[in-house]
């Protein structure tokens, strides 16, 4: 049946939302949260858009027949179902806070369009309790005693309470620790609708890619696949290596000896909210001073501790890295290093007189000024005794083993993704250069494959063993999150480098570029203790799924570049094809398993603060990716996607949406999933 007008319809409304989104996000940072509410979120005509779509699209699907296809029909469906249960939110759901005191009771709440709501119940707050990671300050879980109609409910991050069909969430807390903060949330039917469409959803992904005529087992039989079988096998292997600091040493600097600093380096403080090695805040330090792990071929430690020990010595050394060659030149400074004593004159801080001086605090010059104080700030700290904090002896519970101690301080000097996207960088470039020279042998295939098969095997065990340190699954923040697409891209590249050769380098080079991105933004390598709310493993399913999503993502951008590069030439038709029909499969399990992260970070959000959709620009702009890359899955309907260089095309500039999805929001729009 050839695609008509109206057959098209809802891509072209999918379109118009799309371009909404994008605007909404501009104007939530632009003009704030509530004027991107006003203005799209919360209007008629947006409602309208979502409401126009479904009917289209029901449309579509009675034109098209699909149940004759009900794999395809299921999961139609539960879009469908999913926007129902969206609606009855909006317009059924009543959302409020509930301030409580120890002892306290109260049934009236503040609604969050500042109106005074009433609960069918009285809720009084029976104890309130804040629990810390041992050892420290920090703290790890808040837990509300409740008793409402004679019976007693618990309610923590991560655990609410049901009660006659109001959901009760903690959110805050008094400072006193005497006073709870409660979220309330009151949805008849719009969460049973969009839960129910959830599971119709999942059940009908996985029924997609393995029915039989469906259009991921119909792409697996294609003639261009037809070569080898998949290879699925993890080789154990690991790879080591440690880098010595650059000693440029004259011999006149006075420091404590490496065995000492590594003794006192063993000893376990308070740093991060956790409990860790001196060792661990001994590079922090170095590096955040800097820049380095390592100075004038002294250890961290050495170097934390000279700085005690000999501290008018080392207030004239030049180690306070600044990188602003506008700020050197203001104070004076030759080279990219200043000292403290060259920071002061006359008893008065230079960066003081220069911050006073700077009329835009948002300048380049006055950020660079903050930059360079905060670190003056960590060597006053240091000096005042406020920047270390011991471990009592006393606290047992909260001491590490020394085979922990250990492990943590093999982790702080192995630079390990440094090393990393190196190693990938150097193979990566090469292996594609061998691949665009058509040049092949045998034994340098092998090598080939190896060479990844040992950087996957090495990254997943680097990322257990940031696991084993810090006690839940690293994904809390950006570092982590590209440690975990690099280990997903290469296992990636595992599974398919043999029925696919070309993946192997662009497997390689996208695990390079993570990595790399992880170490020049050193966006937060240090091990922190996870907030409260982050303590769920449905937090850890969704990161890991979407992850898996982007590195598919990623190999499907290099494939179309590739393969753009190639129809340059009639004579590598066929590879082409074979191209346009991996990214077709690929394309199946990536919008997939997006689509799934999506809506699990939908009930993990429900779950741990009771909005399962906040219109955050995160949220927003993986719909937006997911919508996107949606019109790829309907050849059918848009006849121009089924020539390969459109095709190809189109896969390439929707790489653009995932790239700004993860960074651009990060680091330009802001919201409560940026990780900059």
């Amino acid at each position: 049946m050839k695609p008509t007008v109206p057959s098209k319809l809802p891509f072209l409304l999918l379109a118009v939302q799309v371009v909404v989104l994008i605007a909404a996000t501009i104007a939530e940072h632009v003009w704030g949260s509530a004027t991107a509410y006003a203005r799209f979120y919360s209007t008629v005509g947006f409602r309208l858009l979502w409401a126009a779509i479904v009917v289209t699209g029901a449309w579509v699907i009675v034109r098209r027949r699909l149940w004759h296809r009900l794999h395809a029909l299921a999961l139609h469906t539960s879009f469908v179902v999913i926007l129902v249960g969206a609606l009855c939110t909006a317009f059924g759901s009543v959302n409020g806070s509930l301030h409580l005191r120890v002892g306290k009771s109260a049934h009236l709440f503040l609604t969050d369009n500042n109106d005074v709501g009433r609960l069918p119940f009285d809720v009084q707050l029976t104890q309130f309790t804040v629990h810390h990671y041992p050892g420290t300050e920090t703290p790890s879980d808040y837990e509300s005693r409740l008793r409402v109609k004679g019976q007693n409910y618990v309610v923590s991050m991560n655990h609410i309470a049901e009660i006659d069909g109001w959901r009760i969430y903690q959110t805050s807390y008094d400072t006193d620790g005497k006073g709870s903060v409660l979220s309330l949330y009151h949805d008849p039917w719009g969460i049973l609708l969009t839960y129910v469409g959830y599971g119709l959803l999942f059940v009908s992904l996985l029924w997609s890619l393995l029915a039989r005529g469906g259009a991921f087992r119909t792409l697996l039989r294609h003639p261009a696949l037809r070569r080898a079988t998949f290879l699925l096998c993890l080789l154990a292997g690991w790879g080591s290596a440690s880098a010595s600091a650059s000693d440029f040493s004259d011999g006149t600097l006075h420091a404590i000896s490496r065995v000492e600093a590594d003794s006192i380096g063993r000893r376990q403080i308070v740093y991060n909210g956790r409990v860790c090695p001196l060792n661990t805040l001994s590079v922090d330090f170095c590096k955040k001073i800097s820049g380095r792990t390592s100075f004038r071929g002294l250890t961290a430690d050495q170097v934390l501790l000279s700085w005690i020990y000999y501290p008018t010595e080392w207030q004239n050394v030049a180690m306070v890295r600044i990188k602003s060659a506008a700020l050197r030149e203001r104070l004076g400074i030759v080279g990219d290093y200043a000292s403290v004593a060259q920071l002061y004159a006359g008893g008065e801080y230079r960066l003081q007189r220069l911050m006073a001086a700077e009329r835009d605090p948002s300048s380049p010059l006055a950020r660079a000024i903050q930059d360079t104080d905060e670190k003056v700030g960590l060597i006053v700290m240091l000096y005042k005794g406020t920047l270390i904090h011991p471990l009592p002896e006393a606290d047992r519970a909260a001491r590490l083993s020394d085979g922990r101690v250990t492990a943590e301080i093999i982790y702080n000097r192995v630079p390990a993704v440094k090393i990393a996207f190196m190693y990938c960088l150097t193979l990566g470039f090469l292996a594609f250069g061998l691949l665009v020279s058509g040049f092949r042998r045998r034994w340098i295939d092998i090598a080939l494959r190896c060479a990844l098969i040992v950087a996957f095997v090495c990254m997943a065990l680097w990322f257990a063993f940031r696991w084993y340190l810090a006690g839940f699954v690293p994904m809390s923040n950006g570092f982590e999150t590209m440690l975990l697409m690099a280990v997903c891209v290469l296992g990636v590249g595992v599974a398919l480098m043999r029925r696919f050769p070309f993946v192997l380098p662009f497997a390689l080079l996208i695990a390079g570029f993570a990595l790399l991105v992880a170490h020049l933004s050193d966006m937060n390598p240090q091990i922190t203790p996870l907030m409260p709310v982050l303590s769920s493993p449905l937090l850890s399913l969704h990161v890991t799924i979407m992850m898996f999503s982007y590195a598919l993502f990623a190999l499907t951008c290099l494939n179309s570049g590739y393969a753009l590069w190639l129809s340059r030439r009639e004579a590598n038709a066929a590879r082409v094809e074979q191209l346009t029909v991996l990214n077709r499969l690929l394309l199946h399990p990536a919008v997939f398993l997006l689509t799934a992260g999506i809506f699990i970070g939908a009930i993990w959000a429900n779950v741990s603060w009771g909005r399962y959709w906040g219109w955050d620009p995160k949220e927003v702009w993986a719909l937006i990716t997911m919508l996107i890359y949606s019109f790829a899955l309907h050849p059918g309907l848009l006849p121009v996607l089924r020539r390969p260089r459109p095709f190809h095309w189109f896969v390439l500039l929707a790489f653009l949406s995932v790239l700004f999805t993860y960074f651009g929001v990060n680091f330009l729009l802001g919201g409560m999933h940026s990780y900059a």
